[in-house]
């Protein structure tokens, strides 16, 4: 397990600062976060690039932050992948390891050729390879050392969708036989949640939360990350004596919440776990209208009397909340 603990860092205006951040081994841990939240600054921490100001960062409970970035075991696949374009894609992958005057694992490089079919391009130079390949290239060059975490920053963020979807099922398939430990650094909602383990959504030099993947995404504990991960369904609630009333819908529901009486909270509810049709309860009539987005379709339910839509997954003329489906955010 790679540990960050209470690291920190400034540059002019910017401060960083990490309190604790775990990435578990043998699982690949999503970095997000908007462009100056801080994503690079740490990158660079954790390869030894920059130098802390106060904190720690452990392997296994053992500080690494007096080792030099050749010594601290990490591979790092940057955005535009910085293959050498005069050597062959066998003397790329091998250029690491004769830096460091290691000897290759034969039986293991032939091992990642064969996950990735690089064997019949080992001869060719990354001009004459295609985009897909020259990812291929870069992550075997990465994975030849064996690093004990795999540093990844954007690194499919400029090829199309197809592609895109290939290289993810590869990098899946990577980590799963080979017990790889990742950190990904992603501007890409759906690529953090296809890849992932656990995610951390980092805002103005800080993690904002940090959870299992699916439990980010599905409910988050933070109104800045629920309107990041693009929630609409975010609404005021009132505490009744048996549920909660929201205003702005102009009725009260069922819920599992808790929330005194009179006291008010912002809820938020995920689209997919409103369903279609009519329960026993927090039932709602309207109209939806859907939209197509770019693999699924999106719809806005307006409820009769309410003074806005919405965001559900299935709808018809009647939809139905379930009481669990309500979460607090902060």
């Amino acid at each position: 397990m790679i540990e960050i603990k209470n690291l920190e860092y400034f540059q002019g205006d910017f401060r960083l600062l990490i309190d604790n951040l775990q990435i578990q081994a043998h699982q690949c841990h999503a970095l997000l976060g908007p462009s100056g939240a801080g994503k690079s600054t740490l990158l660079h921490l954790l390869l030894g690039l920059k130098k802390p100001h106060s904190g720690d960062i452990l392997i296994e409970g053992r500080s690494i932050l007096h080792l030099p970035p050749h010594k601290r075991g990490f591979s790092y696949v940057p955005q535009h992948l910085a293959l050498f374009p005069h050597l062959s894609v066998e003397a790329n992958i091998h250029y690491p390891l004769k830096a460091q005057k290691r000897t290759p694992d034969r039986a293991f490089l032939e091992e990642l050729f064969a996950l990735t079919g690089l064997g019949p391009l080992l001869g060719r130079f990354p001009k004459s390879l295609s985009g897909g390949e020259r990812q291929r290239v870069a992550l075997v060059r990465a994975l030849a050392a064996k690093p004990k975490l795999l540093l990844l920053d954007e690194p499919f963020s400029a090829l199309d969708p197809n592609l895109k979807y290939e290289l993810w099922e590869l990098l899946q398939r990577l980590q799963q036989e080979l017990k790889l430990t990742i950190l990904l650094i992603t501007h890409n909602l759906q690529e953090a949640f296809t890849l992932s383990h656990h995610c951390s959504v980092m805002q103005h030099g800080t993690i904002v939360q940090s959870d299992e993947t699916k439990e980010l995404f599905y409910r988050p504990k933070k109104l800045s990350v629920a309107k990041y991960l693009g929630f609409h369904n975010i609404f005021e609630a009132v505490g009744e004596e048996e549920g909660i009333y929201l205003p702005e819908l102009a009725r009260s529901f069922c819920s599992d919440l808790v929330i005194p009486k009179g006291q008010k909270r912002l809820v938020a509810i995920h689209p997919t776990n409103i369903v279609a049709g009519k329960k026993e309860c927090n039932n709602l009539q309207g109209r939806v209208e859907w939209r197509d987005m770019y693999h699924y379709k999106t719809g806005r339910f307006w409820p009769k009397g309410a003074k806005r839509w919405i965001e559900v997954k299935e709808g018809e003329e009647w939809i139905h909340i379930p009481p669990s489906a309500f979460f607090v955010v902060d």
